[in-house]
């Protein structure tokens, strides 16, 4: 996707700034929100904000803030959630099992300080580990299951290897052995999440002989996911408990969960800063809203100069799509040779109008979302008005914290 920003434009906009450094264009990512609230404008469900893609507490607030369909955080770590209750955040869902006392504790010390936080299991010993720690509370501890709605097919399992709760036994046995302990736990839901559809695209310029199988695939599985939500849903009603929440979906599968009446809340999270991966799906329009900029330290050749740093490759299957990708000046390339380093990442500038000489940036789009943010304590932050300066919010690792 070509910017909608010139390379003089923004060049000037960050021209203070020490380099390399990461760019957020607030007017995108403020249209990235309204996109999402008229996707689900029309829907009964909530949506909430998947942390990991944006670990920056500015921004989690300003969703929070834009009102209906946004209420709670989906979060990723129970000490992040900590770190949140404390920066004035309430209603969190702990989407992936803990395995120590100490995350345990953390849990314990949010839920006895009155805030609203849940916590998914998906096993016995998760179970285990959140009783010791919850043993004195004066009020129950709220937990979901987490069961696998993966695609199986002549026997093959295919899906994100997350929970191993893929059977009405397997879900009835979380259930009986959380029941046993009513005054310590109370079981208030359940969570789905679809990865192989969320994760699946059908646009992709480095798998473009797989796009029109994917793209038939993804329908296929997000039927079947419907269907087995729907079936753990019974188990649930059976057992005489109410599903107070079910949780599904992603931003790259959102669309699909509008019509399914199981669900309660759809997360997103990606969404709002519109990735580089995201323009490899055909049911996404959202508009890239964050970028990093690195600074030209040579000239090794008449078209080719280097930066300092890039090496923000994005976690997944390893392959093109996992890089980061130049944006401007508009028509710039990696080389196929070398392609992003930790400490210098060479640029083709041959088919480019513009071009960058040493001492000037060059801008690039990630491949995700919040995985830059590991990378940097702080986004510059670019308002559309040109007389606006950039100023500078706080990612978690600005704030002194890293989960993981």
């Amino acid at each position: 996707m070509q910017s909608k920003h010139t390379y003089s434009e923004l060049q000037k906009k960050i021209e203070n700034l020490t380099l390399p450094c990461v760019l957020l264009d607030m007017g995108a990512f403020e249209r990235n929100i309204k996109a999402v609230t008229i996707l689900f404008e029309r829907s009964k469900k909530t949506v909430r904000i998947a942390t990991k893609s944006l670990r920056t507490p500015y921004l989690l607030k300003k969703i929070l803030d834009s009102g209906k369909p946004f209420s709670g955080l989906m979060n990723y770590s129970a000490h992040e959630i900590e770190f949140l209750a404390g920066e004035g955040f309430d209603d969190f869902w702990l989407a992936y099992p803990i395995a120590s006392i100490h995350e345990a504790l953390a849990l314990k010390r949010v839920h006895n300080s009155k805030k609203k936080v849940r916590a998914v299991v998906d096993s016995l010993k998760g179970i285990e580990i959140l009783l010791s720690a919850m043993k004195d509370v004066t009020s129950p501890f709220e937990v979901a299951i987490d069961v696998d709605v993966g695609f199986t097919f002549l026997g093959f399992h295919l899906g994100a290897k997350r929970s191993p709760i893929r059977c009405e036994k397997e879900l009835l046995l979380l259930i009986e052995e959380i029941n046993k302990h009513r005054n310590i736990l109370k079981l208030i839901g359940a969570q789905a999440y679809e990865a192989h559809v969320a994760g699946l695209t059908d646009q992709n310029p480095f798998k473009k002989f797989l796009n029109p199988v994917t793209h038939v695939l993804r329908k296929i599985f997000a039927n079947q996911v419907a269907k087995k939500r729907e079936m753990f849903a019974k188990v649930f009603e059976k057992q005489k408990i109410a599903l107070t929440v079910f949780n599904g979906g992603g931003t790259g599968s959102a669309n699909f969960c509008l019509t399914e009446n199981i669900l309660t809340e759809v997360s997103v999270g990606s969404a709002f800063f519109s990735p580089l991966l995201f323009d490899y799906y055909s049911n996404l329009k959202y508009e890239p809203a964050l970028f990093f900029a690195l600074q030209v330290v040579r000239h090794p050749e008449n078209v080719v100069v280097t930066c300092q740093g890039g090496g923000y490759v994005a976690s997944g299957e390893m392959g093109g799509d996992r890089l980061p990708q130049p944006l401007l000046p508009q028509g710039a390339k990696l080389l196929t040779i070398e392609g992003v380093g930790e400490v210098q990442t060479p640029v083709d500038l041959s088919h480019c109008r513009e071009r960058a000489v040493i001492g000037d940036p060059i801008f690039f789009r990630h491949a995700k979302a919040g995985e830059l943010c590991e990378r940097f304590n702080e986004i510059w932050v670019l308002e559309e008005n040109q007389n606006i300066k950039p100023k500078a919010i706080q990612t978690y690792r600005g704030h002194g914290k890293s989960f993981f």
